[in-house]
């Protein structure tokens, strides 16, 4: 009795395992153009404008 109650409880297992995955749905996504993530008022940043500029602590780059 106890290897046909194991039986049936792997069967159950299984089953609901099997149709928990196929009766998910998949959410439709939208794909956002990554232009549109940039706000309107952002500035770009370049080393003239940055507060703090990058230093070079190398004496070996010429630019």
């Amino acid at each position: 009795m106890q290897k046909n109650s194991k039986k049936i409880l792997l069967i159950i297992i299984l089953s609901l395992f099997i149709i928990s995955n196929c009766a998910s749905k998949k959410v439709p996504t939208t794909n956002i153009d990554r232009s549109e993530k940039i706000p309107t008022t952002a500035i770009k940043i370049t080393p003239e404008t940055d507060k703090y500029p990058p230093i070079i602590h190398s004496d070996e780059f010429d630019p």
